[in-house]
C-alpha cells in the first residue's frame, strides 16, 4: 500500500493532525464505501458535504482524512488530519499519485463540445487503430480498452475513476486514449492535472445552462480545455461555430488546426457533400491532399464530425488511405440517428438528441432523407436545464406532424412540470398529445404510423434506463419497439 505522504507529492497541505508515513488501501470521497486503512476526502458537493460524514469514516476504522473546512474540530491521536485550500481541486493529483501517475504514459485527446463528442472520439479511435495503435475510449456509451468493454458511468468520469482506468489502459498495453470531457469535468477539476497532446472543440449552443447559468459562462468553462493546454499540444477547432474567435484567442498552444463544412480558408474543409439516406459522401481538402470518405454515417451533422476526426488524422501524420480506411470501417452508433429495423413499413430513429439544436439538427436529417411525415417522441432530462425545454417543444412542433411529449429521466422533479414547460413551446393549432409514461408514449407513436412516416424517439439514445426518485429502472426502447412490433404489426 502506498504511504500517504506520497499520495501528495505535488499539493500544497497543511498537517493538522498525525504524521504522513500511513499506509491507504484505497481513496474514497463517498463514505458509504469506506472500509479500515482507506483515506477519505471530503469534498463540498452540491447536494451533500462530505464533511458531514468524517465521524462516520473514522468509526468505520479510517485513519487518514483529507478536508478543507475545520468543521470537524478535534481529531484523535492515531488519525492524521491534512488541509487542503480545495479539496476537489487536490484530488486529481492525489488519484494519480495513487495510481503511479498512469496518464503520463498515455497520448491524451480530449474532445469537448456540446454536440458530436461521441461521434467523434469514436472514429478518431477507429483511425488510429487502423494506424496500428491500441487505444482507449473514455465516453458516453462506454469505456474502452481497445475492443473490450470495461464498464461506463459518468462521460468524463470522476478523479478516482478516470486514473483508475488510465492505469488499466496503461497495465494493458494501451498507447492512445481518446475522451469526452464535458463541460461539468472541466468545472469541478477532474481533467486538472491532464497533458492532453490534443483537444479538439466540436460546437457549443444551448445546454446545461442549470448548472452554468448564461451560455457565455459555458464557453467559458469549455474553453478552459484550451486556455490549459502548453506549447506542444495541437488545438483542432471547429470554424463553424459562433465562439471559434474568442475560443483561438484563448488557446494555449500556437499549433492549431481548424476545419470546416464549406470555408476554404480552413486548413480542413468539405469540397463536395453528398447525403444519402444510408450515409454521405464528402470530398475533403486538407494540406496533405485530397481524401474521398463514403460513410455510412448519416445527416451533416456527422459529416462536421468527420472532418474533425480527418483534421485529427493529419495533425498526426497518418496516412490519407488510413484515415479514409478508419472512418468508413465505422458503420453506426448506438443511439446516434439508429435505425431500428424489423421490416416494418416506415422508419424507426432513436436519437440522443436532447439540445435543441441536436434535436433540429436530427429532424432536419430525417426531413431530407425520409421527408417530413415525422412523429416525435419526445421528453426533457428532470433537474436539468429548464430553459431548453420550451425550445425543443417548438422545434419537434415546427417539425413533425405530431409531437409527443413523455418523460426522460424525471428523477427528482415532478414529471407534470416537465411536460407543462414542454408543452409551453408547442407551436399553436400543431398537432400534440401528452403521455407521461414513455412506454404507453412510444407504443402510441407507433400506433399512429402509416407507410412512408419516420417516428423519432428523441433524447435517450444509447441509454437502457429510466432515473427516477434517485433510481435506475431498466427500460430499453428497442425491446419496447420490438414487443409492440411483435403484437400490432403486420406486414
Amino acid at each position: 500500500m502506498p504511504l500517504l505522504k506520497s499520495l501528495l507529492s505535488g499539493v500544497e497541505y497543511n498537517l493538522l493532525n498525525g504524521e504522513l508515513n500511513t499506509p491507504v488501501n484505497q481513496i474514497q470521497v463517498d463514505s458509504r464505501n469506506l472500509k479500515k486503512g482507506d483515506l477519505y476526502i471530503a469534498i463540498k458537493g452540491y447536494r451533500v458535504d462530505g464533511h458531514n460524514f468524517i465521524a462516520e469514516a473514522i468509526k468505520k476504522g479510517v485513519e487518514c482524512i483529507i478536508l478543507q473546512d475545520r468543521t470537524f474540530k478535534k481529531f484523535d491521536q492515531n488519525i492524521t488530519a491534512i488541509q487542503l485550500k480545495n479539496t476537489r481541486a487536490g484530488l486529481p493529483l492525489i488519484a494519480s499519485n495513487y495510481n503511479k501517475n498512469p496518464a503520463d504514459r498515455l497520448t491524451l485527446t480530449g474532445i469537448t463540445g456540446t454536440n458530436g463528442k461521441t461521434t467523434t472520439a469514436i472514429l478518431i479511435k477507429s483511425i488510429l487503430e487502423k494506424h496500428g495503435k491500441k487505444t482507449g475510449l473514455i465516453g458516453t456509451i462506454e469505456y474502452l480498452i481497445g475492443q473490450r468493454n470495461i464498464g461506463s458511468g459518468l462521460t468524463t468520469p470522476e478523479p478516482i475513476t478516470l486514473h483508475h482506468l488510465f492505469s488499466h489502459m496503461v497495465k494493458n498495453n494501451v498507447s492512445h486514449c481518446v475522451m469526452e470531457v464535458t463541460s461539468h469535468a472541466i468545472k469541478q477539476y477532474r481533467v486538472d492535472g491532464l497533458n492532453f497532446s490534443h483537444a479538439i472543440f466540436t460546437n457549443i449552443t444551448h445546454d446545461h445552462l442549470d448548472y452554468h447559468g448564461t451560455i457565455q459562462n459555458y464557453f467559458n468553462t469549455k474553453a478552459g480545455l484550451f486556455e490549459n493546454l502548453n506549447q506542444n499540444s495541437l488545438a483542432i477547432i471547429n470554424y463553424d461555430n459562433p465562439f471559434y474567435d474568442k475560443l483561438v484567442k484563448r488557446t494555449a498552444t500556437d499549433t492549431i488546426l481548424t476545419y470546416s463544412l464549406d470555408e476554404s480558408r480552413t486548413d480542413i474543409y468539405a469540397q463536395k457533400i453528398d447525403l444519402f439516406p444510408d450515409g454521405s459522401t464528402i470530398d475533403i481538402k486538407t494540406p496533405d491532399g485530397d481524401i474521398f470518405i463514403k460513410s455510412k454515417l448519416p445527416g451533416l451533422f456527422n459529416c462536421e464530425n468527420i472532418l474533425a476526426a480527418v483534421a485529427f488524422g493529419i495533425a498526426n501524420n497518418i496516412d490519407r488511405d488510413i484515415i479514409k480506411q478508419g472512418i468508413e470501417s465505422v458503420e453506426s452508433i448506438r443511439g446516434r440517428f439508429e435505425t431500428v429495423n424489423f421490416d416494418q413499413d416506415y422508419h424507426i430513429i432513436i436519437d440522443y438528441a436532447h439540445t435543441p439544436d441536436a434535436l433540429k439538427k436530427t429532424l432536419i436529417t430525417i426531413t431530407e432523407q425520409f421527408g417530413n411525415d415525422i412523429i416525435t417522441v419526445l421528453g426533457c432530462d428532470g433537474n436539468r436545464d429548464r430553459s431548453k425545454r420550451a425550445l425543443m417543444g417548438g422545434i419537434a412542433s415546427e417539425m413533425s406532424k405530431l409531437t409527443v411529449v413523455t418523460s426522460d429521466n424525471p428523477r427528482n422533479e415532478d414529471i407534470s412540470s416537465i411536460i407543462h414547460d414542454i408543452k409551453a413551446g408547442i407551436i399553436p393549432g400543431k398537432k400534440h398529445k401528452i403521455i407521461p409514461d414513455r412506454k404507453a408514449a412510444i407504443e402510441f407513436a407507433l400506433s399512429k404510423t402509416k407507410p412512408g412516416d419516420t417516428v423519432l424517439l428523441a433524447g435517450k439514445g444509447h441509454e437502457n434506463y429510466m432515473e427516477i426518485k434517485e433510481k435506475k429502472f431498466y427500460f430499453n426502447e428497442r425491446e419496447i419497439i420490438k414487443e409492440y412490433l411483435k403484437n400490432h404489426y403486420h406486414n
